[in-house]
């Protein structure tokens, strides 16, 4: 059942927004309560630019939870690393799609520049 959940798909970003809301509402019932707090104002009170910002900081915030090493919560700890597994890859692919696409003008310019001795 593991191997399931840790390929777990998320149809939208509304539907990962809620998983990180369940994970609040069991940090809070563990006394997490700031941890708790902390995720729920950045889905619910901080206004984003882009989703991209949103899932770097609840990266940083799911992150600094986990490396307190005090979860007793098991699954609440296997969701955490499943959230943040998710923000890695959701970023990896927004860095590498925006990296080649800034990058195609810049190649294209390269190529087609007149040379300076012709």
């Amino acid at each position: 059942m593991l191997s399931a959940r840790r390929n777990r798909q998320f149809a939208s970003n509304d539907e990962f927004y809620t998983f990180v809301d369940r994970i609040a509402e069991r940090l809070r019932l563990h006394g997490f309560t700031s941890d708790a707090e902390r995720l729920h104002t950045l889905i619910h009170k901080v206004a984003w630019t882009t989703s991209t910002e949103l899932f770097g900081e609840l990266r940083i915030a799911l992150r600094q939870t986990q490396e307190e090493g005090t979860l007793r919560d098991k699954a609440l700890a296997y969701d955490i690393s499943l959230a943040i597994d998710t923000l890695d890859h959701a970023l990896s692919v927004r860095t590498s799609s925006a990296s080649s696409h800034t990058n195609r003008p810049n190649q294209a310019m390269q190529r087609t520049a007149p040379r300076s001795d012709a």
